[in-house]
């Protein structure tokens, strides 16, 4: 277990968000370690526990290594979703995902509506991504992006859940309550 937040409403539809780690695999591999965001629900007959046949898959990605996962889950003032994702471990980000957002869920803060508002966006279709669990806040940083350090990046394939990239390993974050100002601890 890595990370786990209430819903903002909570109290009325008792929903819940978790962060952990899994070797039971959406696609079939085998014992291959995944990162899984999934949400579930309190129990009708019993709202102080969780259902466990309530589990909603939101993503589900494998991982290489058993560090810098991140994990830290919170709900922003803007009512989103953020979840801290790590480089995937290894030394001196020997997987190269701190300078990509084409390619998987790693090195960076997501930021998704799990409420699917209108508005909101579908995202770009990735192995990693459970088709319909959440969208994209229109106005996240990488939605529509061209270029990326420099480079072309086709948009298709962008992962627009980023909120913020190139983090070693953010663990745990903060809102500052006055301002609404996200703090990271890498």
């Amino acid at each position: 277990l890595m990370g786990f937040v209430f819903h903002t409403q909570y109290a009325t539809n008792g929903r819940f968000v978790v962060w952990y780690t899994t070797t039971t695999s959406t696609t079939g591999a085998p014992n291959q370690r995944q990162d899984r965001l999934s949400e579930f629900r309190a129990r009708n007959d019993a709202p102080n526990r969780a259902d466990p046949g309530s589990e909603r898959i939101l993503l589900q990605q494998a991982d290489d290594a058993v560090n810098h996962n991140g994990g830290d889950l919170h709900f922003g003032p803007d009512g989103y979703l953020y979840v801290t994702l790590g480089d995937e471990g290894g030394g001196n980000d020997q997987y190269g995902n701190s300078q990509k957002i084409t390619k998987d869920f790693f090195s960076g803060i997501l930021r998704l509506d799990v409420d699917r508002r209108p508005g909101s966006l579908a995202p770009n279709p990735h192995p990693a991504v459970v088709s319909g669990a959440y969208r994209i806040p229109a106005d996240n940083p990488f939605v529509g992006a061209t270029q990326f350090l420099g480079r072309t990046v086709v948009p298709t394939q962008v992962r627009t859940e980023f909120w913020a990239v190139g983090l070693r390993n953010p663990w745990r974050v903060s809102f500052d309550g006055p301002t609404g100002d996200l703090w990271v601890g890498a």
